[in-house]
């Protein structure tokens, strides 16, 4: 039987993946609006690289909040940090290995050549990626179960280091040229940003920089 924190985590990361179907992928950019015959689209898988596609945005989305929500103390993440910062780098872990197939085929030339979703900063977004994921699955996680989860700066570094550079792959990889004007996000995906930056500033931006600069190598300012 699972636990109570795991049942917990197992809740909320229910929630959090619905909330996305609800109001990022039935969201209707031509009217503004929510338009729950996309939904139906989705799910027919009639065009299926669409469908695809459409449900890894979700789970790339839903993986960055959940980490994010895993390392900001609140009652959602009460009593189960550990539980959900591990689900979600399972779901992360779905949305990259979805990601290589579906932008790059498991072709490691184009992903090196940037010939996948072919925006300005490509490359660098899927170091950032890869960065995040890495920092986030084999540093903090294993560290974050029994934390006191009134304690942020307690948890890993690495977890929010990871955690920043997430946030920068998921910029870089949806903006064309890099300039946040050309952001061509629907509005609910701004719930991933926000919920990590709240999770950066519980930690701390001086203690993540001052991280970066003795354990990542990027000097702090």
């Amino acid at each position: 039987m699972p636990s109570q924190a795991t049942e917990k985590a197992l809740a909320v990361s229910g929630g959090c993946l619905a909330s996305y179907l609800v109001f990022y992928s039935a969201y209707d950019k031509s009217t503004k609006s929510l338009n729950f015959s996309l939904l139906t689209k989705i799910f027919s898988f009639r065009d299926f690289d669409y469908s695809m596609k459409q449900i890894n945005k979700v789970t790339g989305l839903g993986s960055l909040t959940l980490a994010g929500l895993a390392l900001f103390p609140s009652k959602l993440s009460e009593g189960c940090q550990g539980d959900l910062l591990k689900i979600a780098m399972m779901i992360g872990a779905t949305h990259a290995v979805k990601s290589s197939y579906l932008y790059y085929g498991f072709n490691p030339r184009k992903m090196l050549a940037g010939q996948g979703k072919r925006v300005a900063f490509e490359v660098p977004a899927l170091i950032l990626g890869l960065l995040g994921f890495g920092l986030m699955a084999t540093d903090a996680f294993p560290k974050a179960r029994d934390l006191n989860p009134c304690a942020p700066a307690a948890l890993a570094p690495a977890a929010y280091a990871g955690l920043l550079f997430s946030l920068l792959h998921f910029y870089f990889i949806e903006t064309p040229t890099g300039l946040p004007q050309d952001l061509p996000c629907r509005p609910y995906a701004y719930t991933a940003v926000a919920t990590g930056a709240l999770a950066l500033r519980s930690f701390g931006f001086v203690n993540l920089a001052k991280y970066l600069s003795t354990s990542v190598g990027i000097p702090a300012a």
